[in-house]
């Protein structure tokens, strides 16, 4: 859970501990939901981040009034060529008093077969 009140990539997952291939395309996901009073504007961010190269391999943003119910939706964050040093991030909106939170349950990596695959 992070308040709505700030934009850190607060939740982050390294792809060291996800014992990635080097090299591989992944597409990355995640389950987030979003506690929010406003129904307009910006609900959170999303991506993944290369620290080796000092860049970002992808990134999404969602808005509220994109976002179907109350619950947690699945949503596709990336796909990329992954290494072990990078990180996958979630940050809120820096929104106080529209957005309360955001939730995230998980992130997963589903590795991309076929021609093309490594980089």
């Amino acid at each position: 859970r992070m308040p709505g009140a700030h934009h850190e990539w607060a939740v982050q997952l390294d792809t060291s501990a996800a014992a990635v291939e080097e090299g591989a395309r992944y597409t990355v996901y995640a389950s987030i939901r979003v506690e929010a009073s406003a129904e307009e504007g910006s609900a959170f961010s999303a991506g993944v981040y290369d620290v080796a190269n000092r860049k970002t391999v992808g990134s999404m943003a969602v808005e509220l009034d994109e976002i179907e119910g109350e619950g947690y939706q699945t949503y596709e964050i990336a796909t990329a060529p992954l290494h072990g040093r990078m990180y996958i991030y979630v940050a809120p909106p820096q929104r106080p008093g529209e957005v309360e939170a955001v939730w995230v349950d998980r992130m997963w990596l589903v590795e991309r077969q076929g021609a093309g695959n490594r980089e």
